[in-house]
């Protein structure tokens, strides 16, 4: 008995740090590819769970909405004598791929349940150590491996510091829920909301610091998701203190990155002056020059409505709609991406692959919504994975190509977290058991 006993916890936490090894790969380039080959290996050897296609529904839905489009049309435009880009068939491959490894790691954490807590633990305990390292950038001008800051921004050690700073809020949302799901009870701050509260108070800090527009917007979102979260759990005289403290805390923090944080300074000052006197020029030079991008998208979709134009074919596309008083059409810039996720769909698979994300994206947050229990215990983790997907792909910022690897990858990973929970945490079924 004390051999199986030792056994099952080897292979519980074996399988838990092994589920939060590609976060913790994220910084180290494509390793965390790796991890998620091994995580399929060892999940084929559940092969019954990982193609038992009932449990998997919300994935798989997830995969078609995306997977199905590009294949449509991948057979339309050759049809319409548009042509046909071998690229397409990569994209597609990239999808599936995706989606398999989010299957995988879905499968693994079904076949152990109790390796969940270990997981979210470990990818919990790996962004405070980014957060604590981000902190060290801001004191000291370098990060504990002796990295300088990246024109002022909080990077990550081997790592892009873009990069850095467009996953980070996401990330951030695991141990923010993880300390906030410790404690269910109702009274004001109580010390697992207050730690909760001071891992949201620094992710703030560092999102701020890693100067990325998206990232912020990113942090202000879970920073109100976290403040109703606690409102909507608190007797109505907490509520009347709570909701004006959340306010001036939100406010003294704004104020106080205003006065020390160049980065957020330079954006606050163009996002007022846009306010104050909006045109276009304004509005182009605050969004980094979106505008020049988004607009002849714009014309590209008018003239490729229904099937697109294929996925990451903007770049070529876009050389023919550029205006002498582009500023891409005066540097002769390339523009990687459109920079926002539902023109880059509507653009890649058109208004028949913008319908199938944008349904299968109010799918996934009425899933988040609909299930109260998905905040305490184990089931945390669903809460976490899911808006970390929300977060990544909300419509209204400004985005890296949705069809990239990396951001796929991810993707369904989040996926493959949010919507694997559970009714019982394993400490209550053991005590049921003795």
């Amino acid at each position: 008995m004390i051999p199986e006993v030792h056994s099952s916890k080897v292979r519980n936490w074996f399988t838990g740090l092994l589920v939060a090894a590609p976060v913790f790969a994220f910084p180290f380039s494509k390793i965390y590819t790796l991890f998620f080959i091994i995580i399929l290996i060892l999940a084929c050897t559940h092969w019954r769970s990982l193609l038992q296609a009932k449990s998997q529904k919300p994935l798989l839905l997830g995969i078609a909405a995306i997977a199905v489009p590009i294949f449509i049309t991948g057979l339309a435009l050759p049809l319409l004598g548009i042509g046909w880009s071998s690229l397409w068939l990569k994209k597609l491959s990239t999808v599936l791929l995706a989606g398999i490894f989010g299957l995988a790691t879905m499968t693994l954490i079904k076949e152990h349940p109790d390796s969940a807590y270990i997981t979210k633990k470990a990818i919990s305990a790996t962004v405070l150590f980014w957060i604590f390292d981000g902190i060290i950038q801001l004191i000291f001008g370098q990060d504990l491996f002796g990295v300088p800051l990246f024109f002022g921004r909080v990077g990550i050690f081997a790592t892009d510091p873009l990069d850095f700073a467009y996953y980070f809020p996401l990330f951030a949302v695991f141990p923010i829920i993880h300390f906030y799901g410790l404690s269910s009870k109702t009274k004001f701050l109580p010390p697992a909301k207050i730690s909760s509260f001071l891992v949201l108070g620094f992710s703030i800090i560092i999102a701020f610091s890693g100067g990325c527009r998206n990232s912020m917007l990113l942090i202000g979102l879970i920073s109100i998701a976290w403040a109703a979260m606690l409102i909507r759990g608190l007797t109505f005289q907490y509520r009347r203190l709570a909701i004006p403290s959340f306010l001036g805390a939100f406010l003294l923090i704004g104020i106080l990155f205003y006065k020390f944080n160049g980065v957020f300074q330079q954006r606050f000052d163009q996002t007022i002056k846009i306010l104050t006197s909006p045109s276009y020029q304004q509005a182009n030079e605050v969004l980094t020059k979106r505008l020049d991008i988004w607009q002849p998208a714009m014309e590209i979709l008018q003239a490729n409505t229904l099937f697109g134009i294929g996925p990451n074919q903007f770049r070529g596309a876009v050389l023919n709609f550029l205006r002498p008083g582009n500023y891409y059409y005066q540097n002769s810039d390339f523009i990687m991406h459109a920079h926002q996720v539902l023109i880059e769909v509507a653009l890649g698979t058109g208004i028949i692959g913008l319908a199938c994300f944008l349904i299968y994206y109010i799918y996934t947050a009425r899933y988040l919504f609909a299930r109260r229990e998905l905040l305490n215990g184990v089931n945390g983790f669903g809460l976490a994975g899911t808006l970390a997907f929300l977060l990544m792909w909300f419509p209204l910022g400004t985005h890296y190509n949705i069809y990239g690897s990396m951001q796929l990858f991810y993707s369904f990973y989040f996926l493959a977290l949010g919507f694997t929970t559970y009714p019982k945490s394993p400490e209550r079924r053991v005590q049921t058991e003795s």
